[in-house]
């Protein structure tokens, strides 16, 4: 499997497994600064856009299934992250979209409502 290219150095599948914790920090990180990217344009948008506080269910779902098809159908075939031997099963994708809609869509778009609200 081929890797990418970073500062003259090959790294592909395997070199993140060797690297261990570093690797898994790293992830971690960049995880988090993605999802706070997402959620900082989320607020700013709130602001702006009047509808995403006073229906905040609706639009957290929404923005969220929206994130999640940017994310998985363009930005990550983009990124030259190495595709999955496995076949991803709908039952798969059906939790994970139902899981970040829930957990993640939801609470952002309550904060952000109840946030706003104090201001």
């Amino acid at each position: 499997m081929e890797g990418v290219s970073i500062h003259r150095q090959r790294i592909d599948w395997h070199t993140g497994f060797r690297a261990g914790w570093v690797s898994i920090g790293l992830g971690v990180a960049v995880h988090f600064a993605i999802a706070l990217t997402w959620t900082a344009i989320f607020l700013g948008a709130a602001t702006k856009i009047v509808l995403l506080t006073r229906r905040p269910i609706l639009s957290g779902l929404v923005y969220r299934l929206v994130v999640y098809s940017l994310m998985n159908f363009l930005l990550l075939p983009l990124s030259g992250v190495p595709h999955t031997r496995n076949a991803i099963t709908f039952a798969s994708r059906i939790n994970a979209v139902l899981a970040l809609l829930l957990s993640v869509g939801l609470t952002i778009s309550l904060m952000t409502r109840t946030a706003l609200r104090r201001t």
